[in-house]
């Protein structure tokens, strides 16, 4: 649809350069043309947007009720041709349907078939963010820090709805942890558990809180035997 309109837009604008040679009725004539393709073509854009955005958002309950069918059901619409645009948005929901199945492989197997040419600026923010907390889940530490070195600014400026703050608060409490501020990632995850006890599309803190788990549980052992070694 998006081709189509272009072509109409292209069409538009020939025919406003052959306009000055027309003169009297036939003038009026070709600016009459234009008028009626330009509004036909619009018309017949926002038609089709609203259709596809009524499509995908019908869909968006089954990522909690039924993940499978939603990744089903968005493949259908994907067989239609749309814009890169479109297919980036449908792709990264995709991709969350599988961060809701804990299936992190798959979820990062189908954001890396983004081409990144096709990914707008707030697009791109969210590919990162979902891709960082894939890697998070995956324990692919060493990706995941380099593209929270690279791009948590741009997640932190992000409209904070929907999964936003909390993909952000798994990445601020994994960031902790790899630089070894364990308490702060211990009263991070306290702030989590106060302010988010609903479950989330696509988030889970169990890595997370496994591991903070783990240390705190390992920590005293480790300090009391110390003094033994040295000794």
């Amino acid at each position: 649809m998006k081709q189509v309109y272009m072509l109409v837009l292209t069409l538009l604008f020939f025919l406003m350069l052959l306009i000055p040679s027309f003169g009297g009725g036939g003038g009026q004539l070709v600016f009459a043309i234009f008028v009626g393709l330009a509004g036909w073509a619009m018309f017949r854009y926002i038609r089709w947007f609203k259709n596809l955005a009524f499509s995908v958002n019908e869909l968006l309950p089954l990522l909690r009720t039924n993940p499978d069918q939603y990744i089903e059901e968005t493949r259908k619409i994907m067989k239609t041709k749309h814009p890169k645009s479109v297919r980036t948005m449908l792709t990264l929901n995709i991709a969350v349907a599988y961060m809701e199945k804990g299936e992190y492989q798959e979820a990062k197997n189908t954001l890396l078939t983004i081409i990144n040419h096709s990914l707008t600026k707030s697009n791109a923010s969210v590919f990162f963010l979902n891709l960082t907390y894939v890697y998070i889940q995956l324990g692919e530490s060493e990706e995941a820090m380099e593209y929270i070195q690279k791009y948590k600014k741009k997640f932190l400026n992000l409209p904070m709805g929907g999964s936003i703050p909390r993909l952000n608060m798994v990445i601020n409490i994994f960031e902790h942890m790899e630089k070894g501020e364990w308490e702060d990632a211990k009263a991070s995850m306290e702030e989590v558990q106060i302010s988010w006890s609903e479950k989330v599309e696509g988030v889970d803190f169990s890595i997370l809180q496994n591991r903070l788990d783990q240390h705190f549980n390992t920590s005293p052992t480790e300090i009391i035997s110390s003094p033994d070694v040295a000794d």
